[in-house]
């Protein structure tokens, strides 16, 4: 991993994964074998108690099973927004299908798979579980898909 400064960090190529590992917690991401159509890049930066994090990968594969917790892993809820491809979100018996300016606000806590189907570009902002109430992690039982239609981070961010 790469350090621009000491709130941006930068991770391509085989940094990628353990980086990925670092700031999202328990995952494991597989991509097809022998194929070399790009190397996969992760730029994330700290923003106060936050984490915005760009990635930008051929299609590939995430799971968190949560069978490997750790209790230094971040405990935050994710806002996950889809700027380019076609993703598969499963969670908790509920699937949602992203495409380019959709989102969803998902709990991480709880096992998941994100099937990226084509090359992606995501957005993932990290904000800490204690600035949720109790009623708000309640109804992230379940992922909660947000409109797409306008503008997204508008919604995201008027949420």
């Amino acid at each position: 991993m790469q350090h621009a400064a000491r709130h941006v960090s930068i991770a391509d190529g085989e940094a990628f994964l353990s980086t990925s590992r670092i700031l999202f917690g328990p995952i494991t991401q597989r991509f097809a074998r022998g194929s070399v159509e790009s190397i996969p890049k992760l730029l994330s930066v700290n923003l106060g108690p936050c984490r915005l994090s760009e990635i930008r990968a051929k299609a590939h594969v995430v799971v968190n099973d949560r069978a490997h917790w750790r209790s230094f892993d971040p405990d935050a809820i994710k806002i996950l927004v889809q700027v380019a491809g076609r993703s598969h979100f499963e969670q908790q018996s509920v699937a949602v299908d992203l495409n380019p300016r959709s989102a969803i606000i998902y709990d991480p806590v709880r096992s998941y798979s994100l099937q990226n189907l084509t090359g992606v570009d995501q957005l993932i902002l990290q904000v800490p579980r204690s600035t949720f109430s109790d009623d708000t992690l309640a109804r992230l039982a379940a992922p909660l898909p947000l409109p797409g239609d306008d503008d997204s981070l508008t919604h995201i961010v008027s949420g």
